[in-house]
């Protein structure tokens, strides 16, 4: 579910550390998306992680690419298409971590989202285990005590 990579993780610039960038899915058209998206919101609103607007880094925009390189930056993909981990990567971006909701739904295939508009129970429970699981890796790349 989780892949890592990149010597830079935990780095340190002078006495602060870099910041996390959780990157995610746009979220259109797919149950999958949805919840990559929805949980990359979960995480700013309730976590006050930072995060940018996928369509922005496609578009070049310097400002938006500038705070990526300054980052550690966690990508959090929807379906098997890996939309953001090769927008980034085209970009010269590397990820130091890489999540997939699919991963992760098939080892809790017992929680069915509703539908893309609507996540339900079953896609609130599965967008929460993402949550928690981010979480977990943002704490591994910043040197945290599991």
């Amino acid at each position: 579910m989780v892949e890592r990579s990149g010597s830079q993780v935990g780095q340190k610039r002078g006495e602060a550390e870099r910041p996390t960038v959780v990157v995610g899915c746009a979220g259109i058209g797919k149950i999958m998306g949805t919840i990559a998206a929805e949980s990359v919101r979960s995480l700013v609103n309730t976590k006050g992680l930072q995060t940018v607007c996928l369509p922005l880094v496609i578009m070049d925009d310097e400002e938006t690419l500038e705070r990526l390189r300054r980052s550690d930056c966690v990508v959090v993909e929807g379906c098997q298409e890996s939309c953001v981990s090769e927008t980034l990567a085209s970009k010269g971006i590397a990820a130091m971590a890489r999540m997939e909701v699919l991963q992760l739904w098939s080892k809790n295939v017992e929680l069915r989202p509703k539908s893309i508009l609507e996540l339900g129970e079953d896609g609130i429970k599965l967008r929460d285990i993402l949550v928690e699981r981010i979480m977990t890796e943002i704490g591994k790349i910043r040197g945290e005590a599991g």
